[in-house]
């Protein structure tokens, strides 16, 4: 039985924005491909989990990048030493069904700010895709970001 753990959605931020100028070659209306890379980091002292969303938005044919985006969104956790437990290693193991919950709430934020963010430019036709974040879960322990290779989500019509 999964337990019901509270949590609070605290703050999100902006931590980086880029746009690049469009190759002459690919047009505006065209097929982008997004890479997405989620990370949890836990803040122990501060009893919060923050959720990494780094997007990179690239032209498929030459791969060259189009934008990126990382953002963070901040939870609270009231519960947290109940949740949250710290291992042998130093690394924190964030229960499983938590940590895909937050991982979700963050990648369904983050699309909506890309989508405000690229309004008014000639990305403004690129949505996000759905993605299953289940893909994206190596392991559950969780203490600094491990440079991983960012997942490759597909084009988006």
């Amino acid at each position: 039985m999964i337990q019901e753990i509270k949590f609070l959605f605290k703050d999100i931020q902006i931590a980086s924005k880029q746009m690049f100028a469009p190759s002459a070659l690919h047009a505006a209306s065209a097929k982008y491909v997004f890479n997405i890379k989620v990370e949890t980091k836990v803040l122990a002292e501060d009893k919060i989990v923050l959720i990494f969303v780094h997007v990179i938005i690239s032209e498929p044919s030459s791969m060259s990048e189009a934008a990126k985006l990382t953002m963070i969104c901040v939870f609270e956790l009231p519960e947290y030493e109940q949740h949250i437990l710290l291992q042998e290693d130093g690394s924190y193991f964030v229960p499983p069904h938590l940590d895909e919950l937050l991982r979700t709430v963050s990648v369904s934020t983050a699309r909506g700010i890309l989508y405000s963010e690229l309004r008014g430019t000639y990305l403004n036709s690129q949505i996000m895709p759905v993605v299953y974040l289940k893909d994206f879960r190596a392991e559950n322990n969780i203490s600094t970001a491990e440079e991983e290779p960012m997942k490759r989500i597909g084009d988006v019509e």
